[in-house]
């Protein structure tokens, strides 16, 4: 019988650390940015929703439309400033029935931000954009009894 023979010149040595490291980079990058860019997801979306519940809050509170409005978008660009957002990219507001501050109505605020997504020129964003909106909306009752004042 023929003894095992062990070389330190195999064909196989050496590689294993290489192939990890190379394999580790490529997974590990793309992960990385995907991690980053749901993150940032996430936030737009704390920021969009916080900023639409402020908003339908402090509109409510008014019993004069053109400060009501004037208000409410004060208070949403604060709460999406509040998360690290410089501004929103969209802002409405419905009313149900037609007349937006008389008592029993529901007034629906709307507010989108841009969530940016982190790319690169090797793993280009979702078809290519660098941001995403994110939308929330809050809607709140007017008093039956008016506004406070």
């Amino acid at each position: 019988m023929r003894p095992w023979i062990t070389s330190d010149k195999s064909p196989e040595s050496g590689r294993a650390s290489l192939e990890f490291l190379v394999f580790g980079v490529g997974v590990m990058i793309p992960v990385m940015f995907l991690g980053m860019s749901l993150w940032s997801i996430q936030e737009a979306q704390l920021a969009a929703n916080s900023a639409a519940t402020q908003a339908a809050r402090v509109f409510v509170q008014e019993t004069d439309l053109v400060e009501a409005s004037r208000r409410a978008e004060r208070a949403a660009l604060v709460a999406v400033k509040n998360h690290g957002f410089s501004t929103f990219s969209g802002f409405q507001r419905k009313c149900a029935p037609a007349s937006c501050l008389s008592p029993g109505s529901v007034v629906t605020m709307w507010v989108a931000v841009d969530a940016p997504i982190f790319t690169s020129d090797f793993l280009p964003g979702v078809l290519g954009a660098e941001t995403v909106m994110v939308s929330a909306e809050s809607a709140r009752v007017v008093s039956r009894y008016g506004a406070p004042r």
